[in-house]
């Protein structure tokens, strides 16, 4: 169901002139109030198109934003992924250390700490 706009008090005398009276307005009257409607209706569509540019230049600047947003992570996760390059040696690494520590006390259990 189409929802009517809420007309006023300008618009409403200019219908019901028209609708009321059409037929036993002269020509000129006619005309006028044709293009007092005409200029409603421009207004109406400057109005719109304000509207609407000034959405699309939100909707840009949202855009644009959300990309520079996108920018920084990727530059986040390369920075993150060059950090754990970093880290993949360490982890053999530490796991090497740790077994040698553990066969050394392993040894000392086994045969004591001779010192002297």
């Amino acid at each position: 169901m189409k929802k009517h706009k809420k007309m006023n008090s300008m618009e409403r005398r200019s219908v019901m002139d028209t609708n009321h009276k059409g037929s036993n307005l002269p020509p000129e009257e006619i005309k006028n109030i044709q293009d007092h409607r005409i200029t409603l209706l421009e207004k109406n569509y400057e109005r719109l198109s304000d509207k609407v540019e000034a959405s699309h230049t939100k909707l840009m600047e949202a855009i644009l934003g959300n990309r520079e947003d996108i920018a920084n992570v990727r530059i986040e996760v390369a920075n993150v992924r060059t950090e754990m390059l970093g880290l993949i040696w360490k982890i053999p690494a530490t796991a090497i250390g740790i077994s040698i520590c553990l066969r050394f006390l392993a040894n000392v259990m086994d045969k004591g700490i001779h010192l002297f």
